[in-house]
């Protein structure tokens, strides 16, 4: 791979700053904002009550003589802010959410002259008018509502609605909606946070990671049927079972210095605590939303949890110990648990010392601020956690993520390019095929950004004839640039289906070389002698064939990628089957992890006839084949084109 340095930029490959110029508004002569709000042909008024069912459209439309900037709404449930949508026009339409029977909520409206300076007025400005909405029950004459039912279960066992339900970290709670053929969405909620939807009447969903030993914590859940009534939400109550702490050998004097926390390690299904740790060993990771399409893209004001697993598998104890989390990125803290925040850094100290063969977890949910610049709508960073034995780093672990301005505002200084094809002459893609070792090397030229129309075909490898010219140059290019090598015998043998591990490897080393390039520190794939072990290795039990294997050569490699939320690792898929085909769909999506692109959210058909919007990586697939695009990014993860 040394021999890329220097001719391919790939960090500039993998994600590009994305800049935008502020659009500049002529100022004239202050003018009263007008605005009409309505739901179906109701004209709603500030500070009065209207009752809803959910599901219904609210109509805002604004005018004045400088021009509508932009409207703005937010919903306010018990008490509680939500995120500001922007609509950057004169009108807008958005939907009421799902809400239990007899509860209140409130919808805030505001609209923006362009000629407002930002002073607190209401002339080029509305300012936030507030209206009410109350949920009541729908009409209807269908007589088996009392059939409409929505249970929580986990491993089979149904919770309670009137007993607390003990479930651990990590558990999956199975939702139910009956009779599901009625079903048209599952609505979910914990505490009071953001609902989340499905158009399923089933959902399996995971207890966060964020959630502390000993807390307690409400699951709501309703459902939305096909004659439009919505159940009642049901409400279940989930503890989360305490950690055990092990108690100290000495009774500790009140003059002694004491932590107050000193966190059990956050252990997930794929994950598992091992003691063959040679070093101080600190390793940082994202949580791992399931309900996030990709998991390293975060909007402003999103709340960014980390956590940073730390062990010392040295053989004695280490008193001068403390641990360092580091952003480029302004942020408002939400809980650092115990650590010491100042400006851009978050400091954990241990009083007691980490004794040997001691792990943890430090928890930290931010959420980011600004961008740096005004013009930034949309950054990557890499945030580093440096774990210190007295003045000197022991050792680091960095992230990537992508940080973006709003929902609503266009990433108009990026585009992104397709990196993958259909057959050709033919409508098909073939998702589920696996991908040839010729195909590999042409997705590879091109998220590497390698021009191959001035590439000579030469006799790098014997083989090379067997496959057609185009997949030829970008064989030789992509060899020439160390991204892949051929076979001890002089082949390439470009019709051999690459397996998981090959391409696994190739992205992990590549963003250990981007970092090397880009002189970030904590992104590098550590040997195994080296590696923090917090991590249940990945491959430690797949499948190959009929056989379970415990170690393989690109151990290191996935667990890299794992901890950098890259893989399809969970409590659900433990076996990656590293010796299996890659297929192409999974490439899209591993591909579009690296690049930071989010899978598709606005298309419902794709120019192939094999993959149908029931594929369950569709969105990875239209996004790794579609047109050159701008597009805007959603919280979800997903990614609509403009």
């Amino acid at each position: 791979m040394s021999n890329l340095k220097g001719k391919v930029s790939l960090f500039l490959v993998m994600i590009m700053m994305m800049t935008a110029v502020l659009p500049i508004f002529t100022v004239s002569a202050a003018s009263e904002v007008t605005m009409t709000v309505k739901m179906g042909s109701t004209t709603m008024k500030a500070g009065k009550t209207y009752e809803v069912t959910g599901g219904e459209k609210i109509n805002v439309t604004a005018s004045s003589a400088a021009g509508i900037a932009f409207i703005g709404y937010r919903f306010v449930k018990n008490g509680t802010l939500g995120t500001i949508t922007d609509e950057y026009s004169d009108s807008l339409t958005f939907t009421v959410p799902a809400g239990q029977v007899g509860t209140t909520i409130a919808v805030r409206i505001e609209a923006v002259a362009n000629n407002d300076d930002g002073s607190s007025n209401t002339v080029t400005k509305t300012g936030w008018r507030e209206y009410y909405l109350k949920y009541v029950s729908e009409e209807q004459d269908d007589p088996v509502v009392a059939n409409k039912a929505v249970s929580a279960s986990v491993d089979g066992t149904k919770l309670s609605t009137s007993k607390n339900n003990k479930v651990e970290i990590g558990e999956y709670v199975d939702l139910k909606a009956t009779p599901s053929d009625s079903v048209v969405k599952l609505f979910y909620s914990w505490d009071d946070e953001a609902t989340y939807e499905v158009s399923a009447a089933t959902k399996s969903i995971v207890v966060p990671s964020r959630f502390a030993p000993g807390t307690t914590h409400t699951l709501y859940v309703t459902a939305k049927y096909t004659d439009g009534v919505i159940s009642d939400w049901t409400k279940y109550t989930i503890v989360i079972p305490e950690a055990v702490v092990d108690e100290p050998d000495e009774p500790v004097t009140p003059d002694e210095p004491v932590e107050e926390i000193d966190d059990e390690l956050v252990v997930e299904d794929w994950m598992k605590e091992s003691s063959e740790l040679g070093s101080l060993s600190v390793s940082l990771r994202n949580e791992s939303e399931e309900d996030k399409e990709n998991k390293n893209i975060y909007e402003l004001g999103e709340e960014v949890i980390y956590y940073i697993d730390y062990a010392n598998g040295t053989s004695k104890d280490i008193d001068n110990a403390k641990l360092v989390f580091e952003t480029e990125l302004a942020f408002d803290v939400v809980d650092a648990f115990g650590g010491k925040v100042d400006g851009k850094t978050v400091t954990w100290e241990f009083p007691n010392g980490i004794e040997e063969e001691q792990t943890g977890t430090k928890v930290l949910v931010i959420k980011y601020t600004d961008l740096g610049k005004s013009k930034l709508e949309s950054k990557v960073i890499n945030p580093v956690a440096d774990i210190y034995k007295g003045s000197k780093v022991a050792d680091s672990s960095a992230v990537f993520n992508l940080i973006f301005k709003d929902v609503d505002v266009e990433i108009t200084d990026d585009e992104h390019y397709p990196y993958m094809q259909g057959d050709a002459g033919k409508p098909t893609f073939r998702p589920d095929d696996g991908i040839t070792r010729a195909e590999g090397a042409l997705v590879l030229t091109r998220i590497f950004g390698m021009s191959t129309s001035g590439t000579t075909v030469t006799d790098v490898y014997s083989d090379l004839g067997e496959t057609y010219l185009e997949a030829q140059k970008a064989i030789v290019a992509a060899s020439a640039a160390g991204l892949i090598n051929g076979y001890e015998d002089g082949t390439y043998k470009p019709n051999k289906k690459m397996t998981r591990a090959e391409f696994m490897k190739i992205i992990a080393a590549n963003i250990e070389l981007m970092a090397e390039e880009e002189d970030i520190r904590g992104l590098e794939v550590k040997s195994s002698e080296d590696e923090i072990k917090i991590y249940k290795n990945p491959t430690k039990s797949y499948v190959l064939g009929n056989t379970t294997v415990n170690e393989h050569w690109a151990s290191s490699y996935v667990t890299f990628l794992a901890r950098l939320n890259m893989t399809s690792v969970s409590s659900k898929e433990k076996d990656l089957r590293l010796d299996d085909s890659i297929t192409r769909a999974e490439v899209a999506q591993l591909v579009n992890f690296y690049l930071l692109r989010a899978p598709a959210e606005d298309v419902k058909t794709t120019q192939f006839s094999d993959v149908s919007k029931n594929h369950k990586l569709f969105g990875d697939i239209v996004e790794a084949t579609r047109e050159a695009h701008t597009y805007y990014l959603t919280t979800e993860g997903t990614e609509i084109v403009d």
